[in-house]
């Protein structure tokens, strides 16, 4: 059986049983680790103390990233994998309120984030016991997912996520589109409008073909009309 590791600040043992140890402080009656490691009790000497080393645990404002594993109305609970500059993860569970989603007004969390979505994040509130992230930037959001279909590999263009096997098409909050919003005017934009011509070509990786090259209606010229065609979608 795998021993607890504790965590900078975390109750240890109490006062009456046991006195700090060189990597523990007491406070308040109760003896807390002072770094990152496995508790040794020396029951001889009567004193408790961490085996292991200062490490910076994660705190607001830190990167990580995560998978998303679960979606609800109100938030997503994100299994935290790494922090950046190797910092201690105090929680490996996370939660993306909705409100932290994206800049914009977020009616449906479903059209931004998928269970099994790859994503980076920043902790916008940390304490013992939970972890709250956001991707209401640029640079935060979707980095990998995958297709709820066919379950391949989506890719990103033109504000939609494209599955190149199966031609499912998908939105998510990806990492860089708020990059593109931001570097690219409006007026510059392709237009997705009913009966719209522009299709995905080779520079693009999505060949043209009469059987998997266009969305939509009409499959003859490769145009993107009906129910499928692309709007900028809200981010």
């Amino acid at each position: 059986m795998s021993k607890k590791i504790y965590f900078p600040g975390e109750e240890i043992a109490i006062e009456e049983e046991y006195s700090a140890g060189k990597k523990a402080f007491e406070e308040n009656g109760a003896i807390k680790a002072s770094v990152y490691g496995e508790l040794i009790l020396d029951d001889m000497n009567r004193e408790a103390d961490i085996k292991g080393k200062m490490l910076e645990a994660v705190d607001i404002g830190d990167i990580v990233y995560g998978k998303v594993t679960t979606v609800k109305e109100s938030s997503a609970v994100v299994e935290l994998i790494k922090a950046e500059n190797n910092k201690v993860l105090c929680n490996t569970r996370a939660q993306l309120p909705v409100r932290n989603v994206s800049k914009e007004y977020v009616t449906n969390l479903g059209e931004f984030y998928h269970v099994g979505d790859f994503i980076k994040a920043r902790i916008s509130n940390v304490d013992k016991y939970s972890i709250d992230i956001a991707t209401n930037e640029t640079g935060l959001g979707v980095m990998n997912a995958y297709c709820s279909k066919c379950k391949s590999n989506l890719n990103y263009s033109n504000e939609k996520m494209m599955c190149l096997n199966c031609g499912n098409v998908e939105t998510r909050k990806w990492f860089e589109k708020e990059d593109v919003r931001k570097e690219r005017p409006a007026g510059d934009r392709p237009s997705f409008s009913r009966g719209g011509s522009r299709g995905f070509d080779r520079n693009n990786k999505f060949p043209r073909n009469n059987n998997r090259g266009s969305f939509g209606n009409n499959r003859n010229n490769n145009k993107f009309s009906g129910r499928n065609n692309f709007r900028g979608g809200r981010r």
